[in-house]
């Protein structure tokens, strides 16, 4: 994300265009509905406590059970053909009637098809529905809310949408999917829709942001249905900020910073906490006042935040109002960004120590391959409870001594754990040999994800700090030494996005000369983690610091990986 330079206000600038900011807000709502999805889902063998809205029997197809006889899936589809047949027709028949801009309310086929089909089919109980939940919430929107229908049918269409919705998500007999799904709808609702050209960002429904406050206010409301109302609002307050249509109050405002703020305070440590600290946080960010970077800094500071939530705190910090800020207050925040990014680091390098010592780990364990990793022997006759530096099923930081991680594949033919993806040579056997210098590497996606985590905390904390020139972001905002300070971070940051390609040849460039045979070989993975930790290092090093910085506490990754 750029940081705009023109200006006395750390703001993201516009530098993608219409099209690509409203690719990052849904963006942003699908990811969060992907994860709160995940908390709220349930097994198959869970479904049966569950209800759904009844259908309306000329709509309501019946779900093939996995099990079925021929003779039984035959009849089915048969009733089926016929069911699918009235939804078509009925389909066809509603967007005819809204699109010459009738009123829902005088049509008893719109009520009948929006009762008893539309919103009875998001709740279905069976898994193969409810995977599909957010396909459905799109064609749903594309269907009836397309940009050929009047204003009046728009409103009366939200109207009818907020009412069927707020019905759904506080009956608490519907599977949480469901529930989830009709708050995260509301906050999709535009009552002027986005138009690519000439370019125009869509105009959010006043009415639905009034009903996601509802849900934030109610104290009879789960957690996670507030996790989805605030994914909403936050769509609300970014296309205000870009548009400055000035659709939120003041008191708006002052509510959405309470309630950030009340989120992140929240003692509470469990999963749903966490995405309410999350979106909390984004909030704040998205709200922009400048009474907010205390907290941020704070946040990045403490020592019970998570990586994620730190992050969103640091990026927070990068669209917050702060013309006329204290010079002293954005140093000690210049500080805190780097002492993060430090820190990260240094977690990443152990987390890709604890993935090698993992892998060394499970070849033994599962494929019974002898192989000899330095500075802890895992060679043939040596158990794994008996060796050094033995990694446990915690990514391996449990272990004791032995933490470089640096392995090289045994002698003998078995192949290790990530073959066809990079990966070097065990061997059965032969526990007297010495290590013949080939590498057993992690597996490609792996080694991407920890690359896409290094870039990442690189390239956002270089660009909060100061941009892709180094004069904008936090360097507008600090004195002489604080500019100096960042100019020497952002060139340490600048080196590590550069140096993190390591494993990405370039095939036309490679050398053909032989390899100096002095040079011990090294794999990707104990490459990326050296570059880590001296990052680190070296940053420490600019803050002035002697000692190495404490780790982020570990958590675990939404994308996959280690923990991070």
């Amino acid at each position: 994300m750029a940081i705009s330079s023109s200006s006395n206000s750390v703001k993201p600038a516009l530098t993608s265009g219409f099209q690509s900011c409203l690719t990052k807000m849904m963006t942003k709502v699908i990811v969060a509905g992907i994860a709160v999805f995940a908390i709220a889902a349930c097994n198959q063998s869970a479904l049966g406590q569950f209800e759904s809205i009844p259908m309306n029997p000329r709509y309501a197809a019946e779900l093939i059970p996995f099990d079925a006889e021929q003779d039984e899936m035959d009849e089915i589809k048969k009733a089926n053909r016929a069911v699918e047949k009235n939804q078509r027709d009925d389909l066809s028949k509603v967007r005819a009637f809204l699109s010459t801009g009738g009123n829902p309310a005088d049509n008893p086929l719109v009520e009948q098809y929006f009762k008893g089909f539309v919103f009875p089919s998001m709740t279905v109980v069976d898994n193969r529905v409810l995977s599909q939940l957010g396909n459905m919430r799109a064609k749903f929107l594309k269907d009836f809310f397309g940009p050929k229908i009047s204003p009046a049918t728009r409103s009366a269409l939200i109207d009818l949408t907020i009412q069927q919705a707020r019905e759904a998500y506080r009956n608490n007999k519907l599977h949480p999917a469901a529930r989830l799904n009709m708050v995260y709808l509301i906050g999709m609702l535009d009552q002027t829709p986005g138009v690519r050209l000439p370019p125009q960002f869509p105009v959010p429904s006043k009415s639905a942001f009034t009903s996601l406050g509802d849900i934030l206010k109610s104290a009879d409301l789960p957690p996670f249905l507030k996790v989805a109302a605030l994914a909403g609002i936050q769509r609300h307050v970014e296309i205000d900020n870009i548009t400055n249509n000035g659709q939120l109050s003041d008191a708006d405002k002052t509510f959405l910073n309470d309630k950030g703020n009340e989120y992140l305070d929240a003692p509470t440590n469990d999963e749903l906490s966490y995405w309410l600290k999350r979106r909390g946080m984004q909030l704040l960010g998205e709200l922009g006042s400048a009474t907010t970077l205390k907290k941020a800094v704070s946040v990045m500071q403490s020592e019970d935040a998570g990586f994620w939530v730190k992050f969103d705190a640091m990026e927070a910090i990068g669209k917050l109002n702060l013309a006329g800020s204290n010079a002293a207050e954005n140093l000690e925040a210049t500080k805190a960004i780097a002492e993060f990014a430090s820190s990260s680091l240094l977690q990443e390098s152990e987390a890709i120590k604890g993935a090698i010592k993992q892998l060394v780990y499970d070849q033994i364990l599962f494929q019974d391959l002898d192989l000899i990793a330095t500075p802890t022997d895992y060679s043939s006759g040596n158990s794994v409870a008996n060796s050094s530096g033995g990694g446990g099923t915690d990514g391996g930081r449990s272990g004791g001594g032995g933490n470089s991680g640096e392995f090289t594949g045994g002698s003998g033919m078995g192949m290790g754990m990530g073959a066809g993806m990079g990966a070097g040579a065990g061997g059965f056997g032969g526990g007297d040999e010495a290590p013949t210098g080939e590498i057993l590497e992690l597996p490609v996606y792996q080694l991407n994800v920890f690359r896409r985590r290094i870039k990442t905390i690189a390239f956002t904390t270089s660009q909060i700090l100061g941009g892709a020139d180094g004069t904008g972001g936090m360097s507008k905002l600090v004195d002489e030494s604080g500019k100096d300070l960042i100019k020497k971070l952002n060139g340490e940051l600048s080196s590590l996005l550069q140096e993190s390609n390591v494993g990405i040849v370039d095939l036309d460039a490679r050398k053909t000369d032989d390899e100096d045979e002095d040079v011990e070989p090294k794999s990707v993975a104990n490459q990326l983690a050296e570059l880590c930790d001296e990052s680190s290092k070296k940053i420490d090093k600019v803050l002035g610091k002697e000692a190495p910085a404490e780790k982020a506490p570990a958590e675990a990754d939404p994308l996959g990986g280690a923990a991070n």
